[in-house]
């Protein structure tokens, strides 16, 4: 049987290795590649190595394919400066630390450029140690954006789980797309689960976003006729049975008017 990789001090081979290559992230006079990162005047010089082709068939294309680069400077122009130089130190030092709510979107989106498979797991897996209010937004964002399997196995069950943090300040949803407001909603109210959030606060949140997207269709947006038009079908989603008497009086003027249930 063979035995472990050992590095010359009687290091086991995986963190010898992890540590050479850091040391080559550092190391330019072993860099035999240049990237230009960035536009406008956000660019900057990245110094790398062939390596990066052993974890990127999109850097193995760029590199040594068919139409590989042939240039002494690579440009990238789709991903900016900080993100690259996090995702070239996950490829060096399968290093982790960095990524945070500020950055995890965009690293997902270099990721998903160069297809770096096992960085994209691990920023979508990042989304359950997050607790950020606002990022379930962003999820849906990202949901959009990303129709694969990453985002389908982690995302879709985070925002199933935390749709209802949307509701709970006006700032959190008034900026969102309906569809986005709906699969919401959706997941919240549906009639298999329990509601996370009382459905008075989901009605009146949905009066303020309406009347948020009639100001910016311009529309009248103190007339519940403009209102029910901008929720279109999203009104068949209230649960009036949630609400408790005083709840439903509370909200049965704007309820007539915007649903007509009467």
């Amino acid at each position: 049987m063979a035995s472990k990789l050992h590095s010359t001090n009687g290091e086991d081979g995986a963190p010898y290795i992890h540590a050479m290559l850091a040391s080559m992230l550092v190391d330019e006079a072993t860099c035999d590649i240049t990237f230009s990162v960035g536009v406008a005047d956000h660019v900057e010089e990245i110094k790398a190595q062939n390596v990066l082709a052993n974890r990127s068939p999109v850097f193995r294309a760029m590199l040594f394919g068919a139409v590989a680069e042939t240039g002494t400077v690579i440009e990238v122009t789709d991903t900016m400066p900080d993100i690259f130089k996090l995702m070239t130190r996950f490829i060096y030092k399968d290093s982790t630390g960095d990524i945070d709510a500020s950055n995890l979107i965009d690293l997902y989106y270099a990721a998903n450029i160069y297809d770096i498979v096992r960085l994209k797991e691990i920023c979508a897996d990042k989304v359950k140690d997050l607790n950020s209010m606002y990022m379930p937004d962003d999820f849906l964002m990202m949901m959009d954006l990303y129709e694969d399997f990453v985002v389908e196995k982690h995302y879709s069950t985070s925002v199933a789980q935390n749709a209802w943090r949307l509701f709970q300040k006006e700032e959190y949803y008034r900026d969102l797309p309906l569809h986005h407001l709906t699969y919401a909603w959706g997941q919240d109210t549906g009639p298999e689960r329990r509601s996370k959030l009382p459905e008075v606060d989901i009605f009146n949140g949905a009066l303020k976003w309406a009347k948020a997207e009639c100001a910016r269709k311009r529309f009248l947006n103190d007339e519940p006729k403009s209102q029910r038009t901008v929720l279109n079908d999203a009104t068949n989603l209230f649960c009036f049975l949630r609400m408790s008497l005083d709840e439903f009086h509370e909200v049965i003027k704007p309820v007539c008017q915007l649903v007509h249930i009467f």
